[in-house]
């Protein structure tokens, strides 16, 4: 019974493959999300990703005492809509590639219905950076154009 399990759960890490479309890696924003292969327009290259978000209110977010550091991870990767931060259910130890894409005016990945579900806006090639404009998804679009020098 253990082997059939183990086997079952091999085969499908393996079937798992054909769905990796991008990793983390070096860009020209320092860190970002890199196709391994060619992503088709329509495409969600982070299917799979599993990661659950919870919505906490930005003012409870600014009351805790954390440090300066903590607090930039936050505005960081944390999309804010309607004064609630999408943070990871899990904690920043378990979150995915996706939330590593950076901010572009000219995104080749875009969100269809205003959430975190990105698809390839057009189609991406092996070696390119995938993007995304922040401000269809979050309330921060001062910070960005900021950040990102637009």
């Amino acid at each position: 019974m253990r082997n059939a399990v183990r086997n079952n759960a091999i085969t499908k890490w393996i079937d798992n493959l054909r769905t990796i479309y991008t990793r983390i890696g070096k860009t020209k924003h320092g860190v970002g999300v890199i196709a391994i292969r060619h992503i088709p327009v329509g495409t969600d290259p982070f299917q799979g990703d599993i990661s659950s978000l919870l919505a906490i209110p930005k003012a409870v977010i600014d009351a805790l005492k954390i440090t300066p550091e903590l607090a930039e991870m936050i505005n960081d990767f944390c999309p804010l809509k309607k004064g609630l931060y999408q943070v990871p259910l899990d904690g920043f130890n378990n979150i995915g590639v996706g939330w590593y894409l950076n901010h572009s005016n000219t995104p080749n990945m875009v969100t269809y219905d205003g959430s975190l579900t990105f698809i390839a806006a057009r189609d991406i090639m092996k070696g390119e950076e995938l993007t995304i404009n922040y401000n269809t998804y979050d309330d921060q679009k001062d910070n960005f154009e900021e950040a990102w020098r637009l």
